[in-house]
């Protein structure tokens, strides 16, 4: 019995020495941790750019709306005239400067520069204006005062497949911005995204490179962690991305100098910020909106959109800020 008891006594210490060391305790927090380093950073990712931003414009209820003239059915763009009592337009047919009347909306006063073509957007920079086509192509149109302007005509690297839409003016640094409606470039880097070229004034040539890239799939996740409701989001969201989003507009706030563009395809506006963030978006009523192509602002900040008028007459919203 003395000897059962020693084997015994043996045989359970060699057991007990094989079997595996308990865990420490720091895996399972190590663990824990990693599981909610994950969710904050994939909360971080989806978060809007800026919370709060202080957008002082009602686009639902617009202060003041004008009919326009039937030669503006296709209005493709807009600008403060030079002297800042009028509001400059041009169609996509022909070559004419439009200048309209603030309080109404009527034409005032039209200025022929050049041949038929798809001109996309207009703006004035001191006492010139400047014109750009769909592929990409630059007027610029001086002494105004005159029965025949003269017109110089700038080609860039653009063409069709960049589908310029929107023409706005960077006081700051002193260049054009070219929104794209189509491709943003060449390379993996720009796919998925829409572009602003920018074309310096002092040597009249466009960089090589968009000044700022915007990513069509971070509209669907700041839209998602905005609370708006699902469908909406799902047609945001990356599968549907190429029809979300495309710049038909843009212009430069007067106050915040902060980059203003509107898009007809996917109604939608939002603003950048100078490092090119998306600080604020907005859907536009298509009801209201049937197809917005124009955007400026006049020198108090009032706010102007065109919409084209596809099968009736197109239309000038006037919205002041809050």
């Amino acid at each position: 019995m003395k000897y059962l008891l020693i084997i015994s006594i043996f045989t359970f210490s060699i057991f007990t020495a094989c079997e595996p060391a308990p865990k420490k305790a720091e895996t399972k927090e190590t663990t824990v941790r990693t599981v909610a380093d994950s969710i904050r950073i994939e909360r971080e990712a989806s978060a809007p750019p800026a919370p709060a931003y202080p957008f002082q414009y009602d686009l639902k209820k617009p202060d003041e709306t004008f009919k326009l003239s039937g030669k503006l059915v296709e209005i493709s763009g807009l600008s403060l005239s030079p002297d800042g009592q009028h509001i400059l337009a041009v169609n996509d047919e022909q070559g004419n400067i439009f200048y309209l009347d603030k309080k109404d909306g009527k034409i005032v006063k039209t200025v022929d520069f050049g041949k038929s073509g798809d001109y996309e957007g207009v703006e004035a920079v001191g006492d010139r204006i400047y014109v750009v086509k769909n592929n990409g192509d630059i007027y610029r149109v001086k002494d105004l005062e005159k029965k025949d302007p003269k017109t110089k005509d700038y080609n860039t690297d653009l063409n069709s497949s960049f589908d310029v839409e929107g023409l706005g003016y960077d006081a700051i640094n002193n260049q054009l911005l070219l929104a794209c409606k189509g491709k943003a470039g060449d390379g993996e880097d720009m796919k998925g995204k829409r572009a602003v070229y920018g074309f310096d004034l002092e040597d009249n040539k466009l960089a090589k490179r968009p000044i700022y890239l915007i990513d069509r799939n971070k509209i669907g996740k700041y839209f998602k962690s905005d609370g708006v409701s699902q469908r909406l989001v799902d047609f945001l969201t990356p599968q549907y991305a190429s029809d979300a989003f495309g710049p038909s507009g843009i212009a430069i706030h007067p106050k915040t100098s902060d980059i203003c563009i509107i898009s007809s395809v996917g109604k939608l506006f939002l603003i950048l910020n100078r490092s090119g963030d998306i600080v604020y978006m907005e859907k536009l009523d298509a009801s209201i909106f049937l197809q917005p192509e124009g955007i400026c602002f006049d020198k108090n900040g009032t706010l102007y959109i065109s919409s084209e008028g596809k099968s009736g007459k197109g239309r000038l919203f006037k919205f002041y800020p809050n």
